[in-house]
């Protein structure tokens, strides 16, 4: 039994299926990728994942227990976190209290979780501007925010949309080795990405959908040689390096 099993999720909006019939699951530690073209599901599925949109069908069980029907916030408490692929922090905070927001999730004593954001805010390199407004930051820096709120609430499961979006290739292997860096710390991680190279190097197994359906799962070069995916997503331009 895996972590997280997804199984039959439907997710339709009016006559639109965003998702139709997806199934898979997620071993303890494992780093899975999603990927498919823009408006394919992935981030519907992290949305329904989270709780933010139930599915019509399907159910979906994490360490054993169906959580549809919860909401976000439940979920979190759970042991899922999530990024967003456009940023959320709250603007009004500082860099630190952001994290500490989300550290009371979690840890009720305040000494404590003051004590918790200052460690993670170093983890993800990020010390410096701990008394920075979000605006202030690099677009690098503010997808480390993102990653350090959702680590606040310590998750078992933590959800990656697009982390590395925008971001210049020395900032995409460091952002790469944090997260590979959080899965050795026994996190395990779904992310959803359009870095190929990333994906090719840092995933264990992967799957792609597109409009809604799965139509690939399995290990990065597998689905790098899938004629589906060439055709669907990669095109036939892209090759194995």
């Amino acid at each position: 039994m895996g972590i997280l099993e997804v199984k039959s999720v439907t997710k339709s909006f009016g006559g639109l299926k965003a998702l139709s019939d997806v199934t898979f699951d997620v071993k303890q530690g494992e780093l899975l990728g999603v990927i498919g073209p823009n408006g394919s599901g992935k981030t519907t599925l992290f949305n329904v994942i989270t709780g933010y949109y139930r599915p019509e069908k399907g159910s979906i069980w994490f360490n054993g227990e169906n959580i549809v029907g919860l909401k976000p916030f439940q979920i979190a408490k759970k042991g899922i976190a999530r990024t967003f692929q456009i940023v959320r922090p709250l603007s009004s905070l500082s860099v630190f209290d952001n994290v500490l927001t989300a550290s009371l999730l979690r840890e009720s004593n305040m000494h404590r979780a003051r004590e918790r954001a200052s460690e993670i805010l170093k983890y993800v390199g990020l010390s410096d501007k701990r008394e920075a407004r979000p605006s202030e930051l690099t677009i690098a820096d503010r997808r480390k925010l993102e990653v350090a709120r959702a680590l606040a609430i310590e998750p078992r499961l933590l959800l990656l949309d697009e982390t590395l979006a925008g971001l210049l290739p020395s900032e995409i292997d460091l952002t790469l080795k944090l997260i590979k860096s959080i899965q050795a710390n026994g996190i395990t991680i779904i992310m959803v990405e359009h870095v190929m190279r990333a994906i090719m190097s840092a995933c264990e197994k992967v799957i792609v959908l597109d409009h809604g359906e799965m139509i690939a799962m399995g290990t990065p070069v597998e689905i790098a040689r899938d004629k589906k995916v060439v055709a669907a997503y990669l095109g036939a331009e892209y090759q194995l390096a």
